[in-house]
């Protein structure tokens, strides 16, 4: 288990610049999630650190050791692929003791540290099995113990659950999380899947074309975005254009484009008065009103859809712009109907907005 930490490190392909000025730091026994649309460098992230990539300019150590420009075999990092990489004419146990062959092991030894780590993700009973006659999740899990069993400094995982269904990947990323607390490992993870990197995360680096946007742990980024890209990247979100009406006291007043409907927010990120300014709105937020109340955060709308969800109803309400909003309704007592007219109100503190610089 090492402390990770990239200092200004630059991978660029040909004129690309894939992964552009990245710093960050792994605490030791931590899961750090690179988090973000497809393209935006994660990837190219996480192989720069595993030594599949040298990085053009800036730093990378394992502890207080510069790993930069060592081959991958000599950094002790071990990756989880998204196709798991097996050898389909190689037995389960061949599959996991193959890193260990190549470091000359003993075959007594390698047995055990097979059975040893294959136990761990609840596959030792397939010791003797083709990869191809496992399920998805069991490939997966043996992929980990691949990993496991060379005794990895630092745990890399690219997209492990992308080829699994809902219900399983849901199962398998709490095991993952489970494991890699239980042994201590400092791992670091790559996801598209924001839900996901949520709920495995200690910390999430949030990416896009190549660039850091925000760094924290995942309840901070939901409560706190820092720009738009987050706000909106960060579950399901509405993206409103706004002017600027005043700014006072660590409050603003926000006139919605196209009418006089003013809403306040008491979450400002660099807003300029008389400019535009992105709002995000996240649709549990939101508590439908059918009659108006001139003193509340309200804006006036008419129910487009409605969309059941068993916990919830998903309601798709067109504002008096023209702008559509979704809108999660858990209190259904009061019955809504397409084409109703409703208001939609919002605390201050939920409308999250965001001027020209923090977009």
């Amino acid at each position: 288990m090492v402390e990770v930490i990239l200092k200004n490190v630059t991978k660029k392909f040909e004129e690309v610049v894939a992964v552009d000025n990245v710093s960050f730091k792994v605490r030791e026994g931590e899961i750090l999630t690179l988090l973000g649309p497809s393209g935006c460098g994660k990837s190219t992230t996480l192989r720069t650190i595993a030594g599949f990539y040298f990085p053009d300019s800036g730093k990378i150590y394992f502890g207080e050791k510069d790993i930069t420009n060592m081959p991958p075999q000599k950094r002790n990092a071990a990756m989880v692929f998204q196709n798991y990489a097996l050898w389909p004419h190689m037995s389960v146990k061949d599959n996991v003791t193959y890193g260990l062959k190549l470091r000359k092991v003993g075959r007594e030894e390698q047995h055990r540290r097979a059975f040893d780590s294959l136990k761990m993700v609840q596959m030792e009973k397939f010791m003797d099995r083709m990869p191809l006659k496992l399920s998805g999740g069991q490939q997966q899990r043996v992929a980990v113990a691949r990993c496991l069993v060379v005794n990895p400094d630092v745990l890399l995982m690219d997209e492990p659950l992308s080829n699994l269904d809902a219900k399983l990947r849901i199962e398998t990323r709490r095991d993952i999380r489970d494991l890699v607390k239980e042994l201590d490992l400092t791992a670091i993870y790559v996801t598209h899947d924001q839900e996901e990197a949520l709920s495995i995360s200690d910390y999430i680096v949030i990416m896009d074309q190549g660039r850091i946007r925000q760094t924290g742990k995942p309840r901070e980024i939901w409560e706190h975005p820092e720009n738009a890209f987050v706000g909106t990247f960060i579950g399901e979100a509405n993206l409103l254009e706004f002017s600027v009406k005043s700014t006072q006291d660590g409050t603003g007043l926000l006139e919605i484009v196209k009418t006089n409907r003013i809403l306040k927010t008491t979450f400002i990120k660099e807003l300029e008065i008389g400019k535009k300014a992105r709002v995000v709105l996240r649709p549990d937020k939101f508590e439908v009103d059918i009659t108006e109340d001139p003193n509340a955060n309200q804006l006036p709308g008419r129910v487009r859809a409605i969309m059941y969800h068993g916990t919830f109803e998903r309601l798709t309400v067109r504002l008096t712009d023209g702008s559509d909003v979704v809108v999660y309704r858990t209190e259904t007592e009061v019955p809504i109907k397409v084409r109703q007219n409703v208001y939609l109100r919002v605390k201050p503190e939920h409308v999250l907005a965001f001027g020209p610089t923090a977009y």
